[in-house]
């Protein structure tokens, strides 16, 4: 019994110190293990280690979650709702600027103060002032710039005009004038005259020009738009003349008396005192007029070599004393020659 006694005994405490080498063992492990993550920059806890590696993922689905959020966006009607509210803050910001401004415009700051008048010459300021009295007046905002215009265009004298407003009281008006451009014989054979719209401006005595084009015959009277587009169109075709008669030496247009629109061949010129009608139509002004002039003159001298190298069938005819009456010059190569009954 004491052997076996002795046996238990000794079994028990070879088992103890097998334990308590194991849980050395183990503390060794576990202080190496420790030691090795701390060197690497690591949790000493294993446990920890799980939970960290654990946390990216974690943040990585609420990432996911809060992009889906993002990227969903609010719902339908939480963007009509916001839609509503910008519009109804604009509206309150446009009615609070609306009623400002016309509280400021309103007010006597703004009240017209001044007349401003410039490019008038030939209208005197009283004159314009007349013209639109009650008009420009009150606050600036309200004064009626196109009707003022409008009035004031009524004038012969004045072409066209700029009205505008100028903050904070004053309206300012530029006028353009009528120039007197030529004479123009009425069908009452009154003579008077135009500008280059053909609008009449006064009687031939009105104006003392340095130089006098010649006069015009056959617009059309009257203020109709087709009347004024007429008589534009002919004035154009009056100017092309000019600039043709007079574009080198000798300057011919001193020559012509009178410039007649027939409305069916052209221009016809009046020559020598009005005495002779050169029918020139409507191209080549100058070399027409030129081949006219040449003809008269040889007339005069009674130069009949210089009237047959100018192609003049029957010249002796035109040396017999009889005047006269018209050349047409629009024949190719040959004017036809016309004598007075």
């Amino acid at each position: 019994m004491a052997a076996r006694a002795s046996d238990l005994r000794e079994t028990i405490e070879m088992t103890e110190r097998k334990q308590q080498r194991g849980a050395t063992a183990d503390s060794a492990s576990a202080l190496a293990a420790r030691h090795t993550r701390a060197r690497r920059g690591l949790p000493k806890d294993a446990k920890t280690a799980v939970r960290t590696k654990s946390a990216p993922a974690r943040r990585t689905r609420a990432n996911a979650k809060t992009r889906r959020t993002v990227e969903t966006g609010p719902s339908p009607f939480g963007r009509v709702m916001r839609a509503v509210a910008l519009l109804i803050l604009g509206l309150v910001v446009f009615g609070g600027t609306a009623t400002l401004m016309r509280s400021l415009l309103g007010s006597q700051f703004f009240n017209v103060k001044h007349i401003e008048v410039a490019g008038n010459n030939r209208v005197s300021r009283e004159e314009l002032l007349a013209l639109i009295e009650g008009k420009a007046h009150g606050g600036l905002w309200q004064v009626p710039l196109e009707e003022i215009r409008e009035i004031l265009k009524r004038n012969p004298w004045i072409r066209d005009v700029e009205v505008a407003r100028q903050f904070p009281d004053k309206v300012r008006v530029r006028v353009s004038e009528r120039e007197p451009y030529a004479l123009a014989r009425r069908n009452d054979n009154a003579v008077v005259w135009i500008d280059r719209d053909g609008t009449v401006l006064g009687e031939q005595t009105k104006f003392n020009l340095d130089v006098v084009p010649p006069i015009i015959s056959g617009l059309m009277e009257g203020a109709a738009a087709k009347v004024m587009e007429a008589n534009r169109r002919h004035l154009t075709l009056y100017q092309d003349l000019l600039s043709a008669l007079d574009e080198r030496e000798p300057r011919l247009s001193a020559q012509v008396d009178e410039v007649i629109f027939d409305g069916v061949d052209g221009l016809k010129l009046r020559v020598q005192a009005g005495k002779v009608e050169v029918l020139v139509g409507t191209q080549d002004f100058r070399q027409r007029t030129e081949e006219a002039l040449r003809i008269l003159q040889a007339v005069e001298r009674k130069d009949i070599s210089a009237l047959r190298l100018l192609k003049i069938s029957d010249a002796e005819r035109l040396l017999s004393g009889r005047p006269i009456a018209y050349i047409n010059a629009t024949v190719p190569e040959r004017a036809i020659v016309g004598l007075a009954e």
